[in-house]
This record gives structure tokens, sequence and C-alpha cells, in this order.
């Protein structure tokens, strides 16, 4: 029983990546279009709300393999003198789209009872959704200080 529980958690960490990954894709189109910045923001905040899921849905799943993936935490994406919060949210979408699919994988693995293949791409999708976020909090200092255009 603890096996579905925690594919359940990975496939609900998985839909919320999914969501951050569209909502960041869909902010960076607003932005490169260099109109609506605080329809982008908003849609980055979102975003940025769902990873914040993904991330305490992809711990639920951890406790009940018995594994915490307390990974360290990489230093905050600095933003590039020259990137914009376009490439920021394109990158956060990217890392959000690999969480999803490693997430997927962590869930598949768990309904088969392989522990070590679960918490392995359960750890990679935390790599990634710890990317996404800095990548979202980089492209919120950029909106913060040019106020999305940049």
């Amino acid at each position: 029983m603890p096996n579905q529980k925690a594919a359940a958690h990975h496939a609900a960490a998985a839909e919320h990546h999914n969501q951050a990954m569209q909502l960041h894709r869909s902010a960076s189109r607003h932005y490169l279009i260099g109109k609506d910045y605080a329809h982008a923001a908003h849609q980055a905040l979102t975003a940025h709300g769902h990873a914040l899921l993904a991330l305490a849905e992809a711990d639920a799943a951890s406790r009940l393999h018995g594994a915490h993936l307390d990974l360290p935490q990489p230093p905050p994406a600095l933003p590039e003198p020259k990137s914009c919060c376009a490439e920021q949210h394109i990158v956060a979408a990217n890392h959000h789209q690999h969480a999803v699919e490693q997430q997927a994988k962590a869930g598949a693995a768990c309904q088969c009872g392989d522990s070590a293949e679960t918490v392995d791409a359960a750890a990679r999708a935390l790599e990634h959704a710890q990317s996404a976020v800095n990548h979202s909090n980089a492209a919120a200092m950029l909106h913060a200080t040019t106020g999305g255009a940049n």
C-alpha cells in the first residue's frame, strides 16, 4: 500500500511540474512579445507556487519510501548580465519538464517495487526542481530591476 500512496505523490508532483512548465513558457512568450508584463509576472508567480507544491509532494513521497532526499541547495542562480526574463523562464520550464519525466519514472518504479530506481529518479527530479526554482528566482530579480523590459 505505501507504494501506491508514494506513486500518487510522484504523480501529483509531476502534474505540478507540468503546470509550472506551461506557465513559465507562457510567461516567457509575454516577455518576448514585450507586452503585458503584469500578466507574465502573475504567471511566473503561479508557476513558482506549483513548483513549491511539487516539492511538497516529492517530499511526501520520499517520506513514504523512508528516504529523505535532502540534497544540498545549489547557490541561487544570479542572472547573467545579458540574460532576460524570457530566457530565465525558458530555462526554468525546461528543468520542470525534466522533473516531470523523472517524477513519472519514480512513480512507475515505485509501482513496480524498485526502491533504488524510485529514489534515484526522485533525486534527479529534485535536482531539476531546485534548478527550476533558482531560474524562476533569477527571472524575478530581473523583473524587479527592469520591470520586465529587458
